[in-house]
């Protein structure tokens, strides 16, 4: 009862799974020379082996390694291959003199135009069925309009049901190719579930594809040739290579072969666009790391300001954790015998538990146990290190270091790195998507934005801290006793429109800095941003970055602008695509065009017709395909001219590259500040379209009155007192 109830129980897809299995082991049958191969190469192996052993230790032996003879399967090769190297260079001297023939060059010439005359036949008869479609289309898409358009003419609004045409192929689609394609999916996911399957099905046809002969082969050819030194008979690996690959060329027929070129021409052009995009990325890491700690963009409205300071603000966090795990590892390798396991768990509890929360309790932290260690030195109080045996202190040759100095420079260390909220502060909001894996016995970023998984975004996402300016302001504050007046002590500050809020002399004019009020004279943000790098260094690295942007650098006060580089912005840079070979970009422009064209002039058939229901439906793929590729590997090289912040006159041009996967995946919002601007437009009861306008090419006088205008009200004003004084 228990067996019959298992297989009640079983899932059917079992049974395919198992009928599969032996489908493939029967197959077999189709190589038959599969088994013979791999006996051989096992043979070559051993004797391989055995006469390596031989003459290492100088054995006398008769041993004839037969990885050098021509394998005896009888495997079919290309006609006239040859099968040593003196049959070889026979026929490569052949090859030469056939080459430099007249009728070899004529026989090459003819092949060409062969190819061409074949390519030119298909064209020839491709071309006048896809004009007849279209022209087809055209006219069944006409007639349809027509008489939607007597129908709008007699007052009757058409209904918008689909043919019978349209009904029938979406029935088959629903009820027939959508339940197979739902299938064969779950099925492959039910296969992707239980290796089981998928690891006996590719052993079997690795097996009948002589790959394990291949690998085999290699090694005993290798375990020989150590030996003997013996170069001539490379040539009969690779014949033998080429013999045990023709199992596999002359089974897989040629459209599958087609398919497999294609897969993998768009698999190394793909490599090559993502490896342009890190290279861009690494040139943009060098352009930050040459600034100073505070930098400015300027650059007029529409210039990408905004966006350039949020990419560099994204590359400056992975830079900062990089450098952290860095200087991690270089601290314990000081001390390589400490156990910075067991010290991080302890200093992960204080973090979560709040008694650890910036980096001056995270060297309070570790001075307390320093303190107790002190006065008692043991090796209970020193996280159970063996300091007897292995030392307290470290000579870099520059200096003496203390052990609890490099453990206070590790806590540090391991706080910023370690931490899982975002280390861009900013006025505005920014979406960062670095991915920390807590699984292992360290914490690892995965830093690769490049292949981020959009589908994935609200899940891998963390966003910027709140910029409260009171943190920013030593002096004087807008909320007294405000609890996150003293927070700042790392990271990135990203303001936009740092002008706005610190304003110029010009502005500031009639401010005074004895005020009782804050304000941008008494607040010292600028001395801020001159002490900014003294609570952010650890190890003489310094973990912090200010940038900011603004139209003019005249809008900023000049004495906190010459604390950083000026950068200015060329308008001028349109996006590139950095994958090579997108041949389908012409494809795309010839259909998409048409296409659209079409759509529009009989959008209102759209919902009736089969005909424009595919052709839109191919051309949405193409559209979507389209898309998707440039917005995985455009970049827009952007022009920079870098100037002190003095103003001296000297632009230094470089470059910087914005990749739309990085900065154009939902980062940032271009309108941060249009919350603002809501209750303004709420309290307005008109719109744009309740606005009265002109009544004629030439303003009246009420009209221009109706402008609001200083200047028009003045004019107005001016000549009514001057008819006045006139009667």
């Amino acid at each position: 009862m228990k067996v019959k109830k298992f297989f009640k129980e079983l899932n059917y897809r079992h049974y395919i799974c198992v009928a599969i299995t032996i489908l493939f082991v029967v197959a077999v049958f189709l190589f038959p020379y599969c088994i013979p191969r791999l006996i051989e190469s096992f043979k070559d192996l051993g004797l391989s082996i055995a006469f390596y052993f031989c003459k290492i230790f100088h054995i006398e032996n008769g041993i004839n390694p037969s990885v050098t003879d021509i394998s005896s399967t009888p495997i079919v090769m290309p006609g006239g291959f040859p099968k040593d190297w003196s049959d070889f260079k026979l026929k490569w001297g052949d090859y030469w003199e056939l080459f430099i023939t007249k009728q070899n060059f004529a026989g090459y010439i003819g092949s060409v135009f062969s190819v061409i005359g074949i390519i030119a036949k298909i064209i020839v008869l491709i071309l006048p069925i896809i004009l007849i479609l279209y022209v087809v289309l055209q006219k069944v898409l006409s007639s349809k309009q027509r008489k939607i358009e007597v129908l709008r003419a007699e007052g009757k609004e058409p209904e918008e049901q689909p043919s019978i045409f349209l009904k029938a192929f979406l029935l088959f689609m629903s009820r027939i190719i959508s339940p197979i394609v739902c299938w064969t999916k779950d099925f492959f996911m039910f296969i992707k579930r239980r290796k089981v399957y998928w690891i006996i099905w590719l052993s079997l046809w690795l097996g009948y594809f002589n790959a394990y002969a291949i690998v085999i082969e290699f090694f005993a050819f290798y375990f020989y040739f150590v030996m003997s030194f013996n170069v001539a008979n490379i040539f009969v690996q690779i014949y033998k290579l080429f013999s045990d690959f023709s199992v596999v060329i002359n089974f897989i027929p040629g459209i599958i072969w087609i398919v497999l070129g294609l897969i993998l021409f768009d698999l190394i052009r793909k490599h090559i666009g993502y490896k342009r995009l890190i290279h861009f990325e690494m040139r943009n890491r060098g352009f930050i790391n040459e600034r100073p700690i505070v930098f400015m963009l300027c650059g007029s409205m529409g210039t990408r300001k905004t966006t350039l300071i949020t990419d560099m603000a994204l590359s400056q966090e992975i830079m900062f954790r990089d450098a952290a795990k860095e200087m991690l590892l270089e601290n314990d390798l000081k001390f390589p015998h400490f156990p910075w396991r067991k010290f991080e768990d302890l200093l992960r509890e204080a973090i979560n538990s709040h008694k650890v929360y910036n980096l001056v309790t995270s060297r309070l932290f570790v001075k307390h146990f320093a303190n107790s260690f002190n006065e008692d030195p043991c090796r209970e109080n020193i996280f159970g290190y063996d300091y007897e045996k292995y030392g307290l202190i470290y000579d870099d040759k520059l200096k003496i270091v203390d052990i609890w100095k490099v453990i206070e420079i590790y806590a540090q260390l391991y706080y910023i790195y370690a931490m899982t909220s975002s280390l861009i502060i900013s006025n505005y909001s920014i979406r960062s998507d670095l991915i920390i894996d807590e699984t292992g016995e360290f914490p690892l970023w995965d830093t690769d934005i490049l292949h981020r998984d959009s589908r994935n975004l609200d899940e891998d996402s963390t966003y910027s801290k709140i910029l409260d300016f009171d943190a920013c302001r030593p002096g004087r504050k807008m909320i007294e006793d405000n609890p996150n007046a003293d927070f700042f002590e790392f990271g990135i500050l990203n303001i936009t429109e740092i002008g706005k809020e610190r304003g110029n002399a010009l502005e500031l004019a009639d401010i005074k800095k004895q005020s009782k009020e804050v304000n941008q004279k008494n607040d010292l943000f600028n001395s801020f941003l001159k002490l900014i790098r003294h609570s952010s260094t650890i190890d003489n690295y310094s973990f912090v970055r200010v940038i900011v942007d603004e139209q003019r650098p005249e809008s900023w006060g000049a004495d906190a602008r010459d604390l950083c580089d000026l950068i200015y912005i060329d308008p001028n840079a349109e996006s590139r695509l950095a994958m090579p070979f997108f041949v389908e970009e012409l494809l795309y422009s010839l259909v998409f065009n048409r296409f659209a064209k079409m759509y529009y002039k009989y959008r209102s058939c759209t919902y009736n017709s089969l005909s424009l229901y595919l052709f839109k439906t191919i051309v949405t793929k193409l559209q979507n395909y389209y898309v998707r590729i440039h917005n995985l590997f455009d970049f827009i090289p952007v022009k920079l001219f870098v100037e002190d912040g003095r103003q001296d006159g000297y632009k230094a041009e470089s470059k910087y590259f914005l990749i739309s996967k990085k900065i154009y995946s939902e980062r940032f919002s271009t309108d941060c500040f249009s919350g603002i601007l809501e209750n303004k437009s709420l309290r307005s009861k008109v719109g744009i379209n309740d606005i009265p306008a002109f009544r004629g090419k030439k303003a009246t006088v009420e009209e221009m009155m109706r402008v609001h205008s200083y200047f028009f009200n003045d004019f107005v004003k001016m000549n009514t007192e001057s008819n006045s004084d006139v009667e």
